[in-house]
Formats: structure tokens, C-alpha cells, sequence
């Protein structure tokens, strides 16, 4: 079980504390049940950590030599409408099913 878990932007997020990560999910809660489905995107958090061989404070070049080109690439007037990317450049992954 997740140490925090609660609704965010229309997703369900599932923190857990000690490992400094995020998972943020179209998961459903049914009062305190949680029924697992897709991982929407995962965030990390704290000192040193890393995913997929991606550190924070990497900047997005050295990023896609990591994961190579990106899915997709949003400009900050492309992320106006989202609360979390409202002003930012992103780029996503999507991981293969």
C-alpha cells in the first residue's frame, strides 16, 4: 500500500515515501479499496534519484540520449490547459505494452 494516495487532476496518485516516488494513475477508489489500472506518469522526488537511468536536474537533451527521441514534445502553449504544465516545455515516453 501506497504511504499517500489521493485524487489529482481527474488521476489517482500513489506515493510512497521511502522509495521517493509517484505514480500517478486512472486507478478507481472505491472508499479506502484501490483497484490498480494504467500508470498515467510517474514522478520522483528527493535527493539522488533516478528512473531508467533518467536523474533529476538532467536537462532534456541528455534525457533523450538516455531514452532516445521522446513520444512527444509539448511547448508551454500546448500545456496551458494543464494545471501541472501550465508554462513548462515537456516531453513524454510511452512505454511499450
Amino acid at each position: 500500500m501506497p504511504n499517500r494516495y489521493d485524487n489529482f487532476m481527474g488521476e489517482l496518485y500513489l506515493a510512497y515515501d521511502d522509495k521517493g516516488v509517484v505514480f500517478s494513475t486512472n486507478t478507481v477508489l472505491y472508499g479506502s479499496e484501490i483497484q490498480y489500472a494504467d500508470v498515467i506518469w510517474i514522478g520522483i522526488y528527493g535527493d539522488n534519484k533516478e528512473i531508467c537511468n533518467v536523474k533529476l536536474g538532467m536537462t532534456s537533451k541528455e534525457i533523450k540520449s538516455v531514452l532516445g527521441e521522446p513520444s512527444y514534445q509539448n511547448n508551454p502553449y500546448e500545456n496551458e490547459a494543464m494545471e501541472l504544465y501550465d508554462g513548462e516545455w515537456t516531453i513524454e515516453y510511452e512505454a511499450n505494452r
